[in-house]
C-alpha cells in the first residue's frame, strides 16, 4: 500500500508534510478538525497572518474574501496568490513567534 501525504493546507501555499492516516486523507493532527462554518472536515487554515481559522474548501473563499471587504476590491482581485518558496518550517516558526502554537 502506498503512503499518502496529508491533504490539509496550512496556508501560504504550503501543504502539511505528514503522512495521512491509513484509509484517510489527513494526518492524525488534522483528521477530525472541523470547519468553523459548517462542522465538516476542515481542509484549510486561513493564510492571513493573524487568522488561524479552520475551514472546509466550500467556506474558505468566502472567509478569505471577508478579510478584503474593507478595501473594496473587485471580486476578481480578492484572491491572493500563495507566496512562493515558503516552507512548512517557516510557517510553523511564524506561528510560534506570534504565540499561535
Amino acid at each position: 500500500m502506498r503512503l499518502r501525504r496529508c491533504m490539509f493546507s496550512l496556508g501560504c501555499g504550503v501543504e502539511c508534510p505528514e503522512i495521512a492516516v491509513t484509509g484517510e486523507d489527513y494526518c492524525k493532527e488534522h483528521l477530525g478538525k472541523k470547519c468553523v462554518k459548517c462542522g465538516l472536515q476542515a481542509e484549510n487554515e486561513c493564510d492571513l497572518d493573524s487568522c488561524i481559522t479552520l475551514l472546509c474548501d466550500e467556506h474558505y473563499q468566502d472567509h478569505h474574501d471577508q478579510h478584503y471587504k474593507p478595501f473594496c476590491t473587485p471580486p476578481e482581485e480578492k484572491i491572493r496568490e500563495p507566496r512562493k518558496g515558503v516552507t512548512y518550517e517557516e510557517v510553523l516558526e511564524r506561528k510560534k513567534l506570534r504565540g499561535l502554537l
